[in-house]
């Protein structure tokens, strides 16, 4: 598989994440969860067009084989499964964005980018994509704690806290 193979099913991913955020907004559109989901969904497409461009680059021809279409395809089949539905509530719907902030599109993201090293532009696309994964959490994250009432979800939102921790700790050390 091509890299704007792959490229361009992360683009729709993250296009289709953008339309579960954007639902959200709507559903939820006061302060504090209408601006956060639309500031998420407007970051969501905002990558994807970030994506369709780096396709569009010279080094995204390159075939390769460390990413493969059945993994692409299990990640947005994953997505679509989380597309609200109208008894969603709003904990569910921090609880979906939780899962959708922790898929594994950081993990591509990051392989990519071990991949394009050599074309500045591209690299630049993935460390913009992988730099926001953070914020985007941080953001989720605070929204959870402030707001939240379950007690599972909570407890999700302070193991993912943790994670990024040690994520940050791992990145400051390097």
């Amino acid at each position: 598989m091509k890299v704007s193979e792959i490229i361009g099913h992360c683009s729709g991913i993250e296009r289709t994440i953008a339309e579960i955020y954007s639902s959200f907004a709507e559903r939820w559109p006061q302060s504090p969860f209408g601006p956060l989901w639309r500031d998420l969904a407007n970051e969501e497409l905002g990558h994807g067009n970030l994506l369709d461009s780096a396709a569009r680059l010279p080094a995204a021809q390159r075939e390769e084989a460390s990413v493969d279409a059945a993994k692409l395809e299990a990640i947005r089949a994953q997505v679509v499964s989380r597309l609200p539905k109208r008894e969603t509530t709003i904990e569910q719907a921090l609880d979906i964005a939780l899962d959708l902030e922790e898929l594994e599109l950081d993990n591509i993201y990051r392989r990519l980018l071990a991949l394009t090293t050599d074309d500045s532009r591209m690299s630049s696309t993935f460390r913009t994509a992988l730099g926001q994964y953070s914020h985007h959490e941080e953001r989720l994250l605070a929204a959870i704690e402030a707001h939240a009432k379950d007690p599972l979800l909570l407890q999700r939102a302070a193991e993912a806290r943790q994670r990024l921790i040690r994520r940050g700790a791992a990145t400051s050390a390097r």
